[in-house]
Formats: C-alpha cells, structure tokens, sequence
C-alpha cells in the first residue's frame, strides 16, 4: 500500500496543508517505509523544543497532546531522536502505524513551538509541525514552501537546515563513518 502524493495541481499553499492534515487523519496504517521517517521527524520537533534535552521535548510533547499512557514505555515507537538509530520498521524497529496519533503528537509539538497565544499564529505552528512530520514521506515527498509572511527567518532557515541534512543523509554515506 502508498499513500497518495498531494495534488501538485491544487490551489494554494494552505489547500496542500489542510489536505496534508485532512489524509494524516484517515483510518488508513501508514507504509512501512514512511514509519521510520514519521519518527524521526518527531524526534526532530522534539529537539527544536528542547535542544539541550530532546527526551525531555519529547515528554513535553506527549503530555501536552493528553497522551499520557505512551510515556515513556512506548516513545521509540513515535519518537527516535537525534543522534539514535531508527532501523526500518520490521524485525529491529518497532513503530506506530496509525498516522493519526503522529499528526496529534505533531500538532502538540507546534503548539508548543508557538510562543503565541493568538489562535490563528497557533494553528499555523500546528500545520507547520504536521509538514515537518510528513517531511521525506510518501504523504509529502516534495518541499511544500510556507509563505514568508507566515514564517520568520529562524523556521525558515531550521526547515531548511532539516531538508538539507535528511538530503545528505538519505544520498550519501556520511553517516556511516
């Protein structure tokens, strides 16, 4: 089974995201190939919110989103951070599967990003989580670009700096030295 590429001819920049949102919501387990990355991208939210202690981002994240009970016996199955091994899901890596629990993980994390209290500023953290968890997947395998309006240049320039480095990782073997 794939999941569907976003439609490269619908109209604007925030249809693309709500459908993002809308597909991540569905009854449907993700691809075994996009589990891996859908941690590691979570891994990576939760190190933007805590760079000093991403394990600590990552509780932060799972209990802002009411997820209690994955703490902390089931975070490797949601979360791998960086610098930890995320085999390819099978026999040596156990994940998730449903994409809804990694969009409302994703979507604690960009409320948590936010340092807004203003209810549309919030719900544009939410949708930019939700991207960067989708992010080299089969749900978004191409760089959907934010308005400049709605980003400042530090996201943009962190988002930029995470395509790059899962770029290099994914094309070359750097990480193997």
């Amino acid at each position: 089974m794939h999941n569907q590429l976003t439609n490269p001819h619908s109209s604007g920049r925030q249809n693309d995201l709500q459908e993002l949102y809308d597909r991540l919501g569905g009854p449907h387990r993700l691809a075994t190939a996009d589990k891996p990355i859908f941690a590691r991208n979570l891994g990576d939210l939760a190190a933007r919110l805590s760079p000093e202690n991403p394990l600590e981002g990552a509780r932060r994240i799972v209990m802002h989103s009411g997820n209690e009970s994955l703490w902390p016996t089931k975070r490797k199955k949601f979360f791998r951070l960086p610098g930890e091994d995320a085999p390819a899901a099978g026999k040596d890596g156990d994940y998730a599967s449903y994409p809804i629990q990694f969009r409302k993980l994703a979507e604690a994390a960009g409320e948590l990003l936010c340092k807004s209290n203003k209810p549309e500023l919030i719900q544009n953290w939410k949708m930019q989580a939700i991207k960067s968890l989708a992010t080299g997947s089969s749900f978004m395998p191409s760089f959907l670009p934010v308005g400049i309006s709605t980003q400042s240049a530090k996201d943009l320039l962190d988002e930029y700096a995470t395509v790059l480095a899962e770029a290099v990782k994914s094309r070359t073997k750097i990480t193997e030295c």
